[in-house]
């Protein structure tokens, strides 16, 4: 009886070391899921932040990362000029290789430091080099008033030239009286008309000036910047849009000759027959 219940306890302590190793088996089981799941939330959480952002802290509103060389720029992700971006960030050799791989999948050879890639309206990639100003001139697609007074005839850039004078009221035509005056440094008084003829010779005037519409050129710059740009870098892209403004301006067309008294009143004659007739 005694040695029964011998391997009766014996029995017993076999089950409760059979049933912890279970158990235990099942716990460690557990915890490497458990490791194993918080590795694949972290993999995938540095999936999601894309190449240019990896082991980065998320970009500005209104930003990127970038990468140049040996390390990444936070840039606006707005090309357009004053934004200072002056983050930066140095690149492991793992995160160099990643970026690599990432310019090899577009085709493309990684930048030089300094420079990055921009995208035209056709997909076509070209380099551009931070902190240099790009300037780019066109054409207006839409045409402007009074852009091209060489499209107006003889006669009607002469009846221009006189319609400016009706509306400003001014003297065309100095007689001895008022060349007086001016010697004299007195004002001229202004020159009276029927009334509704100034308003009327200003829609005349903006008639020619619609036929006068012409393209006009305009200007775009866009940089990059990495660092916050000087006063005098301002000041040097202000007076480069404006010189190549000025290079396209067409030349300007001039008057011949003086004008007539007969064919001035002949044209005021017109805007008073026109209001009558109204």
């Amino acid at each position: 009886m005694q040695r029964k219940l011998h391997w009766g306890i014996a029995a017993l302590i076999i089950v409760l070391i059979a049933a912890g190793g279970f158990i235990y088996y099942q716990w460690s089981g557990v915890q490497q899921f458990k490791e194993e799941l918080a590795q694949d939330e972290i993999q995938l959480e540095e999936q999601h932040k894309g190449v240019a952002e990896n082991d980065l802290p998320p970009a500005k509103p209104g930003f990127k990362w970038v990468p140049d060389g040996d390390h990444w720029h936070e840039m606006p992700l707005s090309a357009q000029r004053p934004i200072n971006a002056s983050v930066e960030r140095t690149l492991t050799k793992e995160q160099i290789a990643e970026v690599q791989k990432f310019w090899k999948d577009l085709g493309l050879k990684p930048p030089p430091k300094g420079y990055g890639y921009e995208w035209d309206e056709n997909g076509k990639a070209t380099l551009f080099q931070f902190n240099v100003p790009r300037f780019e001139v066109k054409w207006s697609t839409k045409e402007v008033p009074g852009e091209d007074y060489y499209k107006l005839t003889d006669e009607e850039w002469a009846r221009h030239r006189v319609l400016i004078h009706i509306i400003n009221q001014t003297h065309l035509i100095l007689d001895q009286e008022l060349l007086t005056l001016v010697r004299e440094g007195k004002p001229l008084p202004p020159v009276e008309y029927a009334p509704g003829v100034v308003e009327l010779a200003k829609e005349w005037l903006a008639e020619l000036e619609r036929k006068a519409s012409g393209p006009v050129p305009t200007v775009s710059t866009s940089v990059t910047w990495t660092r916050q740009p000087t006063e005098k870098e301002e000041q040097e892209i202000e007076r480069k849009e404006y010189e190549l403004l000025n290079s396209l301006e067409k030349p300007p067309r001039p008057h011949s000759g003086s004008m007539d008294e007969n064919y001035i009143a002949e044209i005021v004659s017109n805007l008073e027959a026109e209001i009558q007739r109204r």
